[in-house]
């Protein structure tokens, strides 16, 4: 075989394991959730610690909500025992769920997608697209003027955040792909001469 494949082969080898992403999950993670009403924090922080399974945050903001992280998604859902939940137009409710930082390797939120089941939305912007908002660390969800529940056959409206992120290698992970592709070359130069 000749030297050419050979090098090929380690480039290739060295590239792969360098670009292995680790794990990063916010399983582990500590988080923090507050509600503002017009500005004004009106009720937090919380803290909670992301759990696989378990909701994070339940009903601690002094409204029939629930919280759940998981690794890469949020999902709240609000509404009563049997009947919806309506947040009045004219009062700005803002959720923020901040201190979003991945276990496993650092990253940041580059983006989200948002799926509303049975939440009726009352005022512009009438798409909850416009209505979720991020920063690299923090979620905001403007639930001014909307019905969550469409009434008693549907009393509880669901709000699904999917994350998208960006996550930085570790310079480990670098190093090491860096250090294959030096050791096969070594190896190389040593059967040519």
């Amino acid at each position: 075989m000749s030297k050419f494949f050979f090098l090929i082969v380690g480039i290739s080898v060295g590239l792969s394991i360098a670009a292995t992403p680790a794990q990063a999950t916010l399983i582990g993670d500590t988080v923090e959730l507050n509600r503002f009403e017009n500005g004004a924090l009106a009720a937090g922080p919380f803290s909670a610690i992301v759990a696989a399974g378990p909701v994070e945050f339940n009903e601690a903001i002094n409204q029939p909500f629930t919280v759940d992280i998981d690794a890469s998604s949020i999902v709240i859902q609000a509404g009563g025992p049997v009947s919806p939940i309506t947040f009045g137009i004219g009062v700005t409710n803002i959720l923020e769920i901040s201190s979003l930082d991945w276990v496993g390797m650092s990253g940041f939120i580059s983006g989200v997608s948002v799926v509303a089941d049975s939440i009726v939305v009352n005022q512009a912007p009438l798409s909850f697209s416009d209505r979720v908002t991020f920063t690299d660390h923090s979620i905001s969800v403007n639930v001014e003027g909307t019905q969550w529940g469409t009434g008693f056959a549907q009393p509880v409206g669901t709000l699904t955040i999917n994350l998208q992120t960006a996550h930085i290698p570790e310079p480990s992970t670098a190093a090491f792909g860096l250090f294959a592709i030096g050791a096969v070359s070594t190896v190389l130069g040593r059967r040519s001469a």
